[in-house]
């Protein structure tokens, strides 16, 4: 089944290569005629944009009622930011005061995910079975992934300066979320209902061409997460030890190998949140 999902996946993900617009961040919203099912599902969505030589995709579509977004990427550097930092979506009407953001998933706790982390490649026949299974799939989210995303069950939504106005459950009749691995891909599919504060302002359906500022942010990731093995690690048996080595540092300083090069110099590059905006003309 996960292969067929995978296989679905792809094709879409190919269409929207062919289709996507490549260099403007400027799209228009396209009507939402009850097509879409915030379930984590792509193949509710065509036409998306692409944005080029990133690996990510974003489709925004909107009715009466509400504002839905997708994003997806099988980008393995932009999932990790995403499941460490969390994701935050910004949502600024174009003359207007009412911002919002809106946060899901929540950005874990560092030291829960490490105890996960250790706890689950402890060798036993269940890992082994798991590791022939991600081999065949494309490398799957790892379990501690997906055991962080079965947990996420609200959505925040947040004033200007980043404070919580209101949590709703992400299978509300009003707001609503789902983010869903298939194979090394990531779907991430919102509902923003329009309304007053919590929700998103009507105003932008009462001019004829509205526009709305979108931006999409993940969170900082806390030091402890560079410490977390990475799974191509696991896979490979490449497993680094706790602690500095016998001896002292290595040239160059924790995690520097001769020449001062190194991991850790890589993650904090990977460090970096993801950010990408658009400005969107919401039809009515």
């Amino acid at each position: 089944m996960q292969i067929k999902n995978l296989l679905k996946l792809t094709l879409f993900t190919a269409l929207v290569f062919l289709s996507g617009c490549s260099s403007s961040q400027q799209v228009t919203s396209l009507p939402n005629n009850n097509e879409i099912k915030v379930d984590g599902d792509l193949s509710d969505w065509q036409d998306l944009t692409n944005i080029k030589n990133e690996n990510i995709s974003f489709g925004f579509k909107n009715d009466e009622h509400a504002l839905y977004l997708v994003m997806v990427t099988n980008d393995r550097s932009k999932i990790m930011k995403i499941m460490r930092g969390g994701l935050e979506v910004w949502l600024e009407p174009e003359n207007s005061d009412d911002k919002i953001g809106i946060r899901f998933p929540e950005k874990p706790d560092p030291g829960e995910m490490m105890e996960q982390f250790r706890s689950q490649n402890m060798p036993n026949r269940d890992k082994q079975k798991l590791d022939e299974q991600n081999q065949q799939e494309k490398k799957e989210l790892d379990p501690g992934m997906q055991m962080f995303l079965s947990k996420q069950k609200e959505l925040y939504v947040l004033d200007e300066e980043g404070k919580v106005l209101k949590s709703f459950s992400i299978k509300g009749d009003s707001y609503a979320a789902a983010i869903k691995p298939y194979g090394s891909f990531l779907c991430y599919e919102l509902k923003i209902p329009f309304g007053s504060k919590p929700y998103l302002s009507t105003g932008l359906l009462k001019d004829k061409n509205s526009k709305l500022s979108v931006e999409f942010v993940t969170g900082e990731i806390e030091t402890e997460f560079d410490r977390m093995p990475r799974q191509e690690d696991i896979e490979e048996g490449r497993m680094p030890p706790q602690g500095p080595p016998a001896g002292g540092m290595p040239p160059g300083g924790p995690g520097m190998g001769p020449g001062g090069s190194g991991r850790n110099m890589k993650d904090r590059r990977d460090n970096v949140p993801m950010e990408y905006s658009f400005e969107i003309l919401i039809k009515k």
